[in-house]
């Protein structure tokens, strides 16, 4: 066979190959994106759920009561994350031999997303959704004190809620 001929077979499998993985990758994630959305207005039904790309923000939900500003976070069941201080959170996708010295992989936007000017006369509250879930979410105290996060702790004025909790965290906000 002509290597012309190999080049523009091996070029058309990657051709194909790459279409195949992007829309795989778009169905995974107009999936996750339906079943959040679902979650949501089957926890809170009389709440209006807006989306906006222009802020650092996926969701942001409106109820009588309280504005929840989300911010998406995907991370697997297997990872974790770590908060070594308010604007750098590090996802571990290997806990079992993470130190300080480890390049992180952080999750972006975070400053921007705690920082965000929101009016609204109503209480505020900044939600960071793990989607799927994760192993354990940490918080860095200090060098020494680690301390780890559940759906009611405050880190740094983000309430931090793995997917399988929000109902129970909108439900026990609402309730207060």
């Amino acid at each position: 066979m002509e290597p012309i001929i190999i080049f523009f077979i091996i070029s058309a499998v990657l051709i194909l190959g790459g279409i195949f993985m992007f829309l795989v990758i778009s169905e995974i994630k107009t999936r996750r994106h339906n079943l959040i959305l679902w979650t949501i207005a089957t926890s809170l039904p009389n709440a209006t759920i807006k989306e906006d790309q222009r802020v650092p923000y996926q969701f942001r939900i409106e109820t009588d009561k309280v504005v929840y500003l989300v911010k998406l976070v995907v991370i697997g069941p297997q990872n974790e994350l770590i908060i070594t201080n308010p604007d750098f959170w590090c996802i571990n996708s290997d806990p079992k031999s993470w130190n300080r010295s480890s390049s992180p992989k952080l999750v972006h936007g975070v400053k921007d997303f705690r920082t965000w000017i929101e009016s609204s006369n109503k209480k505020i509250f900044r939600l960071a959704l793990i989607f799927p879930g994760c192993r354990n979410i940490t918080l860095y105290k200090n060098e020494s004190d680690v301390e780890v996060v559940h759906p009611e702790t405050d880190v740094f004025g983000v309430w931090i809620v793995q997917f399988d909790f929000l109902k129970d965290f909108f439900a026990k906000v609402e309730k207060n």
